[in-house]
């Protein structure tokens, strides 16, 4: 794999273009028109073997066991260069090879077909890597390796069918323990990768779908997080200036809200099927909400709340090889952030919600 990061602008002729990186310093001079650019290649032999096996222990109890064992290397060259000419210092290779067992237990207890409850424990991994944005050059003390993730997520819950299977209620309880938690931030105009040494995530998870009357299905889905960093001591710490130009610095997070977690979600869903001597009518209404969220790891920039509203009329043929949808998406139009990214000096970019938005779409399914 290749890739290439354009990493700032030109500079006017007869400027130096300045590379500041702990440790290090390179000053390049900027011919007319010419740009800095950084390149990186990167390989990776995967391998992984896995096997899970399930015991029913106790009548209704069943208990399940899971291993993996993954081994990855990763090897990566790189240089930076001005013009199609690599800046003295900035080529470098390295490897490094990640080897990790990890593994699963569950127990699930069945009280009758309509009702069971369950507790389980996984380990999980994400293989570590180079940064492919590397202004101070590819070695290893300027580009020094991302850890690999790890996670024990915890979780118990229940799952039922109520009222001969016209209400369903799923409901779990969970928490996540990261180490070497791999975080994403834009630094000089690109994106990098850091690790944020631990977090915790705790949460509530509902899953209510019902059908009160023929016809009319319901569901509601909706997440409680409380995503916090147990440890991160050189956080992104960003600083607005009078000027409005962002200062990018580093910061204890420790206790704060992991970034881009939504403290409070929800989808509510409500659609009515009506079939006719022409086909299927069916009206759907969704509604999502997204709560409390933070762009940063210091709780500086918050996402606005927003509440979307969507709607769906849709006629399908009895054959139902014909179908005519119309709908609009966002139906009040509000005004808000899909995210948000901090660029230093720019200041915060923000990815803008779609306006409200409506169309028709026209289907039709070939074949028999």
């Amino acid at each position: 794999m290749g890739g290439r990061a354009f990493l700032l602008q030109r500079a006017p002729e007869g400027e130096s273009v300045y590379l500041l990186w702990p440790r290090l310093a390179v000053c390049v001079w900027n011919a007319p028109g010419q740009a800095l650019s950084s390149w990186a290649f990167d390989k990776v032999n995967a391998y992984a073997g896995y096997g899970q096996a399930s015991l029913e222990v106790l009548p209704g109890t069943t208990l399940t066991l899971g291993a993996r064992y993954t081994i990855e290397k990763r090897k990566q060259r790189g240089f930076n260069d001005v013009g199609g000419t690599v800046i003295p210092g900035s080529a470098g290779e390295q490897s490094k090879t990640f080897k990790k067992p990890t593994f699963r237990v569950s127990i699930d207890h069945k009280f009758s077909p309509d009702l069971m409850v369950y507790a389980s424990f996984n380990r999980g991994f994400n293989s570590g890597w180079f940064n492919t944005l590397a202004l101070g050059g590819f070695s290893a003390a300027a580009n020094p390796v991302i850890l690999p993730e790890t996670i024990d997520a915890y979780e118990v819950g229940f799952k039922s069918q109520l009222f001969d299977r016209k209400l369903r209620i799923n409901v779990s309880a969970f928490q996540y323990d990261y180490t070497n938690l791999q975080q994403q931030f834009f630094e000089f105009g690109g994106l990098v990768t850091k690790n944020a040494a631990a977090a915790r995530i705790r949460g509530v998870d509902v899953d209510i779908q019902a059908r009160p009357v023929r016809n009319l299905d319901l569901s509601v889905s909706a997440e409680y997080l409380d995503p916090k960093f147990t440890s991160y001591l050189n956080a992104p710490f960003y600083q607005t200036l009078p000027s409005g130009e962002l200062v990018a610095g580093v910061a204890d997070a420790s206790g704060s809200s992991t970034p881009q977690a939504p403290h409070f979600s929800m989808n509510a869903n409500a659609t009515y099927s009506l079939e006719t001597a022409i086909g299927t009518f069916q009206s759907t209404a969704a509604v999502n909400f997204r709560g409390k969220t933070y762009a940063d790891t210091l709780e500086q920039f918050p996402l606005k709340k927003r509440t979307l509203v969507n709607l769906t009329e849709r006629w399908e043929s009895i054959d139902q090889q014909l179908s005519v949808s119309l709908w609009v998406k966002n139906l009040l139009n509000e005004r808000y952030d899909d995210s948000l990214n901090l660029l230093a000096p720019v200041g915060p970019a923000a990815q803008v919600g779609a306006p409200r938005t409506y169309g028709i779409t026209l289907g039709y399914k070939f074949g028999s």
